[in-house]
């Protein structure tokens, strides 16, 4: 599941991929991969922040080990098949609570009164 989401997340958004990223930043891509690999980094903030990323790590089998606990972390919180929720949470985190703000303007205002009686008293006494 965990590879098939990160496939798909990867394929469907046109973005490159780790190893795509690696081979630019040791300089092992033809001339064209270089420049189809520098024009996505011109568009696409993600990839760029990636390789900015990237070419601070001099360990990269620890960008996996992060990449898995990522993984391992949206998988506990959305359960093993995050693509469905159960309708009754679904509708859980999508209630709208409206907000009565009648008390805070009644307070607002009784502040504004106590703010201008003390400057008046203030000014005439």
């Amino acid at each position: 599941m965990k590879e098939q989401l990160h496939k798909n997340l990867f394929e469907s958004s046109g973005c490159l991929s780790e190893q795509t990223l690696f081979d630019y930043i040791d300089d092992r891509l033809s001339s064209d991969e270089r420049f189809r690999v520098e024009k996505h980094l011109l568009d696409c903030e993600l990839c760029a922040d990636a390789l900015e990323g990237f070419r601070f790590v001099k360990d990269r089998s620890r960008i996996t080990s992060a990449t898995n606990r990522v993984w391992e972390l949206l998988e506990s919180r959305n359960g093993p098949d995050s693509g469905s929720m159960p309708e009754s949470e679904n509708k859980k985190k999508n209630r709208v609570v409206r907000m009565d703000y009648r008390y805070q303007l009644s307070a607002a205002a009784a502040l504004a009164l106590i703010i201008c009686g003390a400057f008046l008293f203030e000014l005439f006494f």
